[in-house]
């Protein structure tokens, strides 16, 4: 990202500070969008490896657990676990039906007080 800073910088000939603003506000604006209902193409570029699960000695953890899409118990409670519920949902779910999951589940964190990253 902060590459990604720099090449915005170094792109304009001037940094009117009201351009950066606006640019600022757009860019958070589609931040705040991918991570809530993420596409599954933007959901696989934004995986990342494996984490630790006992702060770095040897369980590990992966972003998106082995979805059963047949059980719908076992589905939920995966995504419920997941580290990126959004995105497990967008990789695991059909065109279709992706976006309508990714508000169910939204909703229904907000009901339960579910206190999750994203």
């Amino acid at each position: 990202m902060w590459m990604g800073v720099i090449d915005y910088f170094r792109s304009k000939p001037s940094t009117d500070i009201n351009d950066v603003v606006k640019a600022t506000q757009n860019v958070l604006k589609l931040w705040k969008r991918v991570l809530r209902y993420p596409t599954a193409e933007e959901a696989k570029i934004l995986e990342v490896p494996a984490r630790s699960a006992d702060f770095g000695k040897k369980d590990q953890t992966a972003i998106f657990g082995q979805l059963d899409r047949k059980n719908r118990k076992e589905y939920w409670r995966c995504i419920k676990r997941s580290l990126w519920p959004a995105g497990a949902i967008a990789i695991s779910s059909s065109r279709k039906s992706r976006w309508f999951k990714q508000l169910f589940w939204h909703i229904a964190k907000a009901c339960i007080s579910y206190r999750g990253a994203v």
